[in-house]
């Protein structure tokens, strides 16, 4: 029987509660990732996703509009960039283009200066926090679970990530790209 131990990602990129969410967005660009746990010390609070990134560039004052799934065309041919379909969570190129409206928009009101940097009341994106915008609910199994559990919890949930914890320590993170990597390896019946 195939477990989550069997296909998860053991090497866990993480970040901090105070890492701004330009960090945390670049790294998801930067690492071609859409989503990462928060980690305090060694415990796991929250989970950062593009999605909750969206969420909250469409909630903030000045930042993007969001970007629509069918508008995404036009970000083809950027490298990473992807397309994506409703109800999935949104390729690197919408936050290159989040983060060139925010430039301009804070160059428009300073004059033509950048203005304000991080931790200086800048942008939204350096202003918050992955604490602030994270996802606190944790969606977590251990590695001996069974793949298909796994598959039908987060079909269930309607989650794309699930933490692998083994005793109280992240582990690994399983995914739905890993999911399906498992089916291609080790068949339906893994």
């Amino acid at each position: 029987m195939v477990t989550l131990h069997d296909i998860m990602t053991v090497n866990v990129i993480t970040v901090s509660p105070d890492a701004s969410l330009r960090e945390v967005a670049e790294l998801l660009s930067s690492e071609h990732i859409s989503g990462v746990p928060v980690v305090s010390g060694e415990d796991v609070v929250g989970v950062v996703s593009a999605t909750d990134l969206m969420e909250f560039d469409a909630a903030t004052e000045g930042g993007g509009p969001p970007m629509e799934p069918e508008s995404q065309l036009e970000f083809d041919d950027q490298p990473g960039a992807e397309l994506w379909e409703e109800g999935e969570e949104p390729p690197a190129a919408y936050f290159v283009r989040l983060w060139e409206e925010q430039d301009r928009l804070r160059e428009e009101s300073f004059g033509g200066d950048a203005g304000p940097g991080p931790g200086e009341g800048g942008g939204p994106l350096d202003r918050y926090t992955a604490a602030d915008v994270m996802t606190r609910t944790l969606c977590a199994m251990s590695p001996d679970t069974p793949v298909r559990d796994a598959a039908e919890y987060m079909l269930k949930a309607g989650i794309h990530r699930l933490l692998v914890i083994d005793d109280d320590r992240l582990v690994g993170v399983a995914t739905t790209t890993d999911l399906m990597k498992s089916v291609s390896q080790y068949g339906l019946a893994g």
